[in-house]
């Protein structure tokens, strides 16, 4: 009996101590400033710190057994945390989302983590959520942006915008705009398809959103919008870039606002000289990567910007020609040397004529040492009027340009192969009478597809190098065609199966010409011409040929080409068939009556559908 009276003090001394840990966590959450809250399954509050009743403007307590929709001043917003919480519950899995908050009218970004709480039973009985304020590196450099007054503003539009989905959250609506609250997938493209940006302003809405994803920082653009009523009005759309704590864009504000022809006449211009400044500081920033300036008088040099850590920021001429010596490449090195000591030795020889200075500069490209390695770089030697006003100084600048010289020279091999491409396709051409520019519009129609797949289908990972060497070997499709007989390739009617089966072959034999075309010596090159040449007529369903491929099988450059040179055949007139109108043509794509294409270039078809025809009007 002892023994059991002994474990039961034991057991109520355990309880007891656990109830003053309780209480003590209890004290710690209310005293410290941490937004802190646990929901049930229903998505209404049970628990909260009081530093989050506190955000929230309601009492202690006050937010218990209350969901997002009634705390939240926007349902947009609320509906946001409404969806994270249930893919929290189905999934078992936490997560973190940068996201808008209104605390009463005003607006700020917060990290919100979320993590499911699960009982014995591996059953989710609600959500642990921790709410933080964004920290920047260097808050006398950014303050991330509290939008109060933009919230207050009466007449315009604010609305988040996520720039991985293209999703929107309106954070304030306009009763003209009502239309824009039930977007709830990719914003730029509802617009675009619902046909609400003016045809005339359609590349201008896109560039906006463009850019931002690109990473500038804040973009406006004036265009015309369609309100509730289908009126067509001006407006203006301004973007700016929201960070998280690491400094990271994933999310954007825009700010849409009305205005007459007087103001946009007046905010044109205004956003033509904003754009010319940053297009101005932009273009000095990048020239003057290393800069250092030269006092011929005292033989001194002082570092203004500095990407050569080998470089002392100051010092004699003599240390810099010594510098010369060890880090630029030795058959550069003298030639330098040369020059500086030539500098030097000029303090006093100041030109007559006032106009020679500032005008004239010399420019070399050099090999410098950067890592134990050497780099193409090019240094640009400005002279100028010292303070004295009798002797010359000198700024020079230095950038790395290893890149843009290993470019060049790869250029210069592709433009050989250009000439050669371009000599062999125009045998094609002037054989097939019907062709006229057929070479030529295929190349112009595949850069504008593959331009809009790099605006919005990363995945791919096209850039405009990659797109540039794309075009040029898409005029190699139909090589193959010179070994066609000319009873079967301008045959004004029907071919027969025979036909159409020797027809085929011309995929397999344009690949044989690229291969015995020793003159295309470039590697990625070569691979596009001999890849496009072999699967343009494939198809995404399988039912192409020659290798019956499917889907992503296909490279993406063979699709683009193929939807090329289809369009352009129907569009255009044959020898063996009249040209159908640009509708019909849109239709049969879009239809699959000529095989079936992949979704998203039936999507960029329908991007550049007003281009295309324009393009064909000016062609003819």
């Amino acid at each position: 009996m002892n023994i059991a009276n002994d474990e039961t003090e034991v057991l109520l001394e355990t309880i007891d101590n656990l109830q003053k840990e309780n209480e003590m966590f209890k004290m710690i959450l209310e005293a410290i400033p941490v937004n802190l809250f646990v929901k049930d399954r229903n998505c209404q509050y049970q628990i909260t710190s009081r530093f989050c009743d506190l955000i929230n403007g309601v009492e202690r307590g006050g937010l218990k057994g209350k969901t997002d929709f009634e705390v939240q001043n926007s349902d947009d917003i609320a509906q946001l945390f409404y969806d994270d919480d249930q893919r929290i519950m189905n999934s078992k899995q936490g997560s973190r989302i940068l996201a808008p908050t209104l605390c009463g009218k005003e607006i700020k970004y917060y990290d919100i983590y979320k993590e499911p709480l699960i009982n014995t039973y591996n059953q989710v009985v609600g959500i642990l959520g921790l709410v933080i304020e964004p920290e920047s590196r260097n808050q006398d450099e950014i303050n991330y942006i509290q939008y109060s007054q933009i919230f207050n503003s009466i007449d315009s539009l604010i609305f988040d915008y996520e720039l991985k989905t293209g999703k929107i959250v309106v954070l304030k609506g306009m009763e003209e705009l009502t239309y824009l609250v039930g977007i709830k997938d990719n914003f730029v493209m509802e617009m675009l398809d619902s046909r609400s940006i003016a045809d005339d302003d359609t590349d201008v809405f896109l560039n906006q959103f463009q850019k931002i994803g690109e990473g500038e920082t804040q973009c406006t653009s004036i265009f015309k919008i369609k309100d509730d009523r289908g009126q067509w009005r001006y407006c203006t759309l301004s973007l700016t870039t929201v960070f998280d704590r690491y400094f990271t864009a994933h999310r954007a504000i825009g700010v849409l606002s009305f205005m007459d022809e007087t103001a946009k006449k007046s905010r044109e211009f205004d956003l033509s000289v904003a754009e010319v400044k940053k297009n101005f500081s932009s273009i000095i920033r990048s020239r003057f990567e290393t800069m250092l300036y030269i006092n011929s008088n005292l033989g001194w040099y002082q570092i203004i910007e500095n990407n050569i850590p080998a470089l002392a920021m100051s010092g004699t001429i003599e240390l810099l020609k010594a510098f010369s010596g060890e880090n630029i490449h030795p058959d550069d090195s003298e030639e330098i040397v040369e020059y500086l000591s030539r500098l030097s030795n000029t303090a006093s020889q100041c030109p007559r004529d006032r106009k020679e200075v500032g005008d004239v500069y010399t420019t070399f490209e050099r090999r410098i040492k950067r890592n134990e390695e050497y780099r193409w770089n090019k240094i640009k030697v400005f002279p100028f009027y010292s303070l004295d006003g009798k002797t010359t100084d000198y700024v020079i600048t230095i950038s790395d340009v290893d890149h843009k010289v290993q470019v060049r020279k790869q250029l210069e091999i592709r433009q050989a192969n250009h000439q050669i491409i371009e000599v062999l396709s125009s045998v094609v051409e002037s054989r097939d009478l019907d062709s006229g520019n057929h070479i030529k519009r295929i190349k112009e129609i595949t850069r504008e597809i593959l331009l809009t797949i790099m605006e919005y289908h990363p995945k791919y990972g096209l850039d405009n190098s990659t797109i540039e060497v794309i075009v040029a070997a898409s005029a190699m499709h139909d090589i193959g065609k010179i070994s066609i007989p000319d009873t079967i390739l301008l045959k004004p009617g029907k071919l027969t199966s025979q036909e159409f089966k020797l027809m085929k072959e011309h995929t397999i034999k344009g690949c044989d010409i690229i291969n015995n075309t020793s003159a295309i010596q470039d590697k990625e090159y070569y691979q596009y011409c001999y890849d496009i040449c072999r699967h343009h007529h494939e198809r995404y369903d399988g039912n192409g040929y020659p290798d019956g491929l499917k889907e992503d099988e296909i490279s993406i450059a063979a699709q683009v080409v193929s939807m090329a040179d289809i369009y352009d055949a129907l569009i255009s007139k044959r020898c063996y068939k009249d040209a159908y109108e640009e509708e019909r043509v849109y239709e049969m794509i879009m239809n699959g009556e000529c095989g079936v294409f992949n979704p998203i270039l039936l999507q960029c078809l329908k991007i550049l559908r007003r281009k295309l025809k324009m393009f064909y009007q000016c062609d003819n």
